[in-house]
């Protein structure tokens, strides 16, 4: 497939260029900002009743893209203007300090290209937030089968944001813990060219809208989620040095051991880590609970859950989640 996709890339093309901004994030001084540059391509409108075929199609443009380097990108944010410069994947990074402090909450960015292609990005500014949260998608949020690359790989290729299925329960879990005012970020290994359909994703199932990072799957590496989680939930946290943070993930790959590095080096800033047991069998389980053992001595709570319930009944006894907010859970996981 990759060398069919290089073949494409080869022959002469005339498209516009499509500016695409992924949500930012940062305090009310200091932002930062991705997106990519490709050449314009095409998706057809989806629905539940869309063919496996349709879905294809539109997942065969997102990886067939067209990444273009060396152009200028420039990001004007409170009347201030920044610039940055794609990369060889097409991707550009804005770290903008500004002179004028941003309110909190979703503030407008305006990009621009310099053939004259504009579009309009959001930043979510976080200042008066009781903490954080660090929640993987994949297995966590959305149901995967990210154990298996196989039946992960036909998921992605099939499928579109009506028919990806939720675990029961996320959408109140994750308003409860937001509440309007504490971030939510999504820190996953899906590659960045399905940026759009999981935001849509989101919409859809009524999950807290937050920054996405994502994983560059060039030549289809999917390896290394480890070291890239590890990066993104460091800048993350170094962005809000006085904000505590929750950290959700599965047991399915390596968040555990990768929460375990957090936990180690950020111990006062983590106030629980909850994965999602997919992986049902007692060597795994007795991994994570090893893993378990250590972040607990370190005086961070760890739990093991086999449900959105369970997440939400540990937390609601830790205080980071009200009477109300735990009957809801309790409403939706019935219906």
């Amino acid at each position: 497939m990759q060398r069919i996709i290089k073949l494409l890339k080869k022959l002469p093309r005339r498209r516009p260029l499509q500016l695409i901004p992924y949500r930012g994030f940062g305090t009310p001084t200091n932002v930062h900002l991705r997106g990519r540059v490709l050449l314009a391509f095409n998706l057809l409108p989806a629905s539940k009743e869309s063919s496996r075929w349709m879905n294809f199609r539109n997942m065969w443009a997102r990886f067939a893209s067209d990444e273009v380097r060396g152009v200028q990108v420039s990001a004007t944010i409170n009347n201030h203007t920044y610039h940055a410069e794609t990369d060889p994947e097409g991707f550009y990074e804005i770290e903008a300090h500004l002179p004028e402090p941003l309110p909190p909450g979703w503030q407008f960015v305006t990009l621009e290209l310099e053939d004259g292609t504009e579009c309009r990005g959001e930043i979510l500014v976080s200042d008066n937030a009781d903490f954080g949260i660090i929640s993987d998608l994949d297995d966590t949020v959305l149901q995967t089968g990210a154990t298996a690359i196989f039946r992960m790989v036909m998921m992605i290729i099939f499928s579109n944001a009506h028919t990806r299925l939720p675990f029961k329960g996320v959408s109140s879990l994750y308003q409860a813990f937001h509440t309007e005012k504490n971030p939510i970020f999504y820190v996953s290994g899906s590659p960045w060219n399905i940026y759009d359909l999981l935001a849509e994703f989101m919409d859809i199932n009524q999950i807290p809208r937050g920054p996405m990072v994502l994983k560059d799957w060039g030549a289809l590496n999917i390896k290394n989620q480890k070291g890239h989680k590890l990066r993104f939930i460091r800048e993350i946290l170094n962005t809000y040095p006085d904000l505590p943070f929750l950290l959700i993930g599965d047991s399915g790959e390596k968040d555990p051991e990768i929460y375990q590095q957090i936990v180690s080096e950020f111990p006062s800033r983590i106030k629980a880590v909850y994965i999602r047991n997919v992986t049902p069998g007692p060597e795994r389980e007795q991994t994570v609970q090893a893993i378990a053992h250590q972040v607990q001595g370190l005086g961070v709570p760890f739990l093991m859950a086999k449900d959105s319930l369970e997440v939400a009944v540990h937390a609601h006894s830790l205080g980071l989640i009200g009477d109300e907010e735990l009957q809801t859970i309790q409403n939706h996981m019935l219906k």
